[in-house]
C-alpha cells in the first residue's frame, strides 16, 4: 500500500488546484497570466538564473567537505535534475532523495556523507528563510524602527558568521566518521552556507517582488518575504506535489488583505515555480550537452585500460 501517499498527493494538487480554477475561472487566470509585463518576467529569469547557479555552488561546497572530491559540472547536473523532480514527483523529497544517491555514485563516498550534504543544504536554506521572512515581518508589521533593528540585528549576526567562518573552521580538526549532525569540520562550510542562503533568498525575494511587479501588484519587498516564508512552509505539508496548489492558495489568501485580486496572486505564484522549472531546464541543458561528449571518451579510455594489460610489447 505504499502507493496510496503518493496517489493523495497527486490527488491533494489536483483538488487545489480544481478548486482554486473553479472559484477564479480560467478566464480570470487567463486575462491575468496576459497583463503580465514581459520585461519584467524577463529580468525576474535572469534573477532566477543568477539563485539557481548560487545554490548549486552551495551545495557542491558542501558536498565536497564531506565527500571524496567530486566533479563541479556532474554534481551541477544532479542538483538541476533534483530541482525539477521536486515539483513533479508525488513525494516531499524526491529530488534530494535522487541527490543524494547521485552524489554517493559520484564521489564513490559514504551514504551518510552525502545525505548529511544534502541535509545541511536544506536547513542553510530555511535559516537564510527565517532571516528574511523575520525582517519582512519587522518591517511590514512593527514598523520602520523595529525593521531596522531587525536589520541591525541581522547584520551583527552576518558579521559574526563571516568571522567563525573564517577562525573556527581553519583551526577545527577533522571528526573521523562524521555523522547526519553536523562535526566540527562542518564548521566553515555550513557557515558560508547559511551566509550564500542569506544572499539567495535576498535575490529570491527580488525576483518575487519582480513577478509581483509584473503584475501590477502593490505589494512591498519586505512583505514577500513573509509570504515566502509562510507558503514555502505550507508547502512541506505532505497533501500535494511539490506544493502545487498549496503555494497558489496561500498567496491569495496572504495576499488577498493587501486587495490583490486572486487570479492576480494565483499567476505570480504559478509565474515563479514556472520560472523556477524553466531556469532550471535551461542551466541543464549545456550540462547535457557536456556531459553526453564526455560519456563516449570516458566509456573509449575505461576500454583501452582494461585491454593494456594484455597487449604485447
Amino acid at each position: 500500500m505504499r502507493w496510496l501517499a503518493p496517489l493523495a498527493r497527486v490527488l491533494g494538487s489536483a483538488a487545489l488546484l480544481g478548486v482554486l480554477i473553479w472559484q477564479l475561472s480560467p478566464g480570470d487566470l487567463a486575462d491575468a497570466f496576459a497583463s503580465a509585463e514581459p520585461v519584467m518576467i524577463a529580468l525576474a529569469a535572469l534573477v532566477m538564473l543568477a539563485i539557481l547557479v548560487l545554490m548549486a555552488g552551495k551545495w557542491y561546497m558542501l558536498a565536497r567537505s564531506r565527500c571524496p572530491p567530486v566533479d563541479a559540472l556532474p554534481l551541477a547536473r544532479a542538483f538541476f535534475i533534483g530541482t525539477l523532480l521536486n515539483f513533479v514527483l508525488p513525494t516531499g523529497i524526491g529530488g534530494d532523495a535522487y541527490r543524494v544517491l547521485r552524489l554517493r555514485q559520484l564521489s564513490d563516498g559514504r551514504l551518510t556523507d552525502a545525505s548529511a550534504s544534502v541535509i545541511f543544504d536544506r536547513v542553510t536554506g530555511y535559516v537564510g528563510m527565517a532571516a528574511f521572512a523575520a525582517l519582512g515581518a519587522a518591517f511590514a508589521f512593527g514598523g520602520l524602527a523595529a525593521g531596522l533593528s531587525a536589520l541591525a540585528g541581522l547584520g551583527a549576526l552576518v558579521a559574526v558568521a563571516a568571522v567563525l567562518a573564517g577562525t573556527l573552521g581553519a583551526t577545527a580538526s577533522p571528526d573521523a566518521t562524521p555523522g547526519l549532525l553536523p562535526a566540527r569540520s562542518d564548521i566553515r562550510p555550513l557557515v558560508w552556507a547559511a551566509l550564500i542562503s542569506v544572499g539567495t533568498h535576498a535575490l529570491y525575494i527580488t525576483c518575487i517582488a519582480l513577478v509581483g511587479n509584473a503584475y501590477d501588484l502593490d505589494v512591498s519587498w519586505w512583505y514577500w518575504g513573509v509570504v515566502n516564508f509562510v507558503t514555502a512552509a505550507a508547502a512541506l505539508l505532505p497533501i500535494s506535489v511539490g506544493g502545487l496548489g498549496v503555494r497558489e492558495g496561500g498567496f491569495v489568501a496572504l495576499l488577498a488583505p493587501l486587495d490583490v485580486g486572486a487570479a492576480e496572486a494565483a499567476s505570480a505564484s504559478l509565474t515563479v515555480v514556472f520560472l523556477i522549472a524553466a531556469m532550471s531546464l535551461l542551466l541543464l541543458l549545456p550540462l547535457e550537452l557536456k556531459m553526453s561528449r564526455r560519456w563516449p571518451r570516458r566509456v573509449k579510455a575505461a576500454a583501452e585500460s582494461t585491454s593494456s594489460p594484455h597487449q604485447q610489447p
